[in-house]
């Protein structure tokens, strides 16, 4: 890696995320004090990877949670299910007699 595609790199990084010189040579410092450790290899190599099992992990979540939704039993008070009602020998007889007027009321029209 030849010096100006460093300084090119460089610069065009600390443009991208809003830093002054010196913010990038304190993170530079804190690298460097750091180190690079296997698991911030791991991390860098494997953040996409990650990002992909939170959102199937979710999704799995609430693909359950919407199953047990539906297994849970409505209320009685939300269903129809009163039954037709049943009708006495009484009423079947007065509806019959409502309804037979033979066309007596349009007799005198």
């Amino acid at each position: 890696m030849n010096k100006m595609n460093f300084c090119t790199r460089y610069y065009t990084f600390m443009k991208r995320n809003n830093m002054s010189e010196e913010e990038f040579g304190s993170m530079l410092e804190k690298v460097k004090q750091k180190g690079f450790s296997y698991d911030d290899m791991y991390y860098l190599v494997n953040r996409d990877k990650a990002a992909q099992n939170v959102a199937a992990s979710t999704k799995n979540e609430m693909l359950g949670q919407m199953k047990q939704a539906r297994q849970i039993p409505s209320s009685q008070g939300n269903t129809n299910n009163a039954g037709a009602v049943a009708k006495s020998a009484d009423d079947s007889i007065f509806d019959t007699l409502l309804g037979s007027d033979g066309g007596l009321d349009d007799l005198f029209r």
